[in-house]
């Protein structure tokens, strides 16, 4: 069974991913979809120190308590800046780390630093006393999956878009993927798109111009599932045989009566 554990963008919640992870569990596979603390079902616990090293935290008790190995991590958005740190530093938790539409850091920079000028614009106008206010991006606007999203939007703190990323080089990060399925339209996937073509990172493209919107979280988790380590199939074990001298009812012999076709 695919584990996979999905982290949401600034602004939203776990709740973002409810599409996908239905249609995910649906492919048979086991997902988490956590809340930063501050954001979400968990909008009432404050964040009052580096944002980053809590929502850092949040993901390393989910892995702890719940036992995560070999798990594929995927991030959305701003969630990108945490997921090379959690890929190294949780080892064996995560075999594969996907940045969906994702930022992707850079030693010494900020999300501010790397985000496309429109969109730093953006979050330094809507942000007041050390707060940054919501607005639509990423995965809703992309799926339109949720009446009334925009309400469930939570404040995030302008600090965790001005920290500087700390974690490893691109060249320590785990097996890593670049899935894009924003479109042209979308100015901060393309320039992260840019960013992991020039890192070298593998690139997964998604058309979703013409797809009906129910469908698009289908194949976004379809893509996801294919992005997932394999497992070796186990061989069938060779049949026992009695080793009693003749013919009789012991456990061994049923069992290989029954393996008979």
């Amino acid at each position: 069974m695919n584990t996979f554990i999905l982290l949401h963008d600034a602004f939203q919640g776990g709740w973002a991913w409810q599409s996908i992870a239905r249609s995910l569990r649906s492919l048979g596979c086991l997902v988490y979809t956590p809340t930063f603390s501050g954001c979400g079902e968990r909008s009432h616990i404050p964040v009052t120190d580096s944002p980053i090293h809590t929502y850092l935290a949040d993901i390393e008790n989910l892995v702890s308590y719940e036992a995560v190995t070999d798990a594929v991590l995927v991030c959305s958005g701003f969630a990108g800046m945490l997921g090379p740190v959690l890929a190294t530093r949780l080892q064996p938790a995560f075999r594969r780390l996907v940045f969906l539409d994702a930022a992707v850091p850079q030693p010494g920079m900020s999300y501010l630093d790397i985000a496309p000028e429109p969109i730093a614009s953006l979050l330094r106008s809507n942000s007041r006393d050390g707060v940054a206010e919501p607005f639509m991006a990423g995965l809703p606007r992309t799926l339109e999956q949720e009446h009334g999203s925009r309400r469930k939007l939570c404040d995030f703190p302008l600090q965790a878009f001005t920290e500087s990323y700390t974690g490893p080089e691109p060249d320590a990060w785990p097996e890593s993927v670049f899935l894009h399925c924003g479109g042209d339209w979308d100015p901060f996937a393309k320039t992260m798109l840019g960013r992991a073509e020039r890192l070298g990172l593998d690139v997964v493209e998604i058309d979703m111009r013409g797809v009906p919107v129910m469908a698009r979280s289908q194949d976004i988790a379809r893509e996801l599932k294919a992005l997932a380590p394999k497992y070796p199939t186990a061989s069938a074990a060779p049949a026992a045989t009695c080793p009693c001298p003749r013919r009789c009812a012991c456990s061994t012999a049923r069992a290989t009566a029954n393996a008979r076709p």
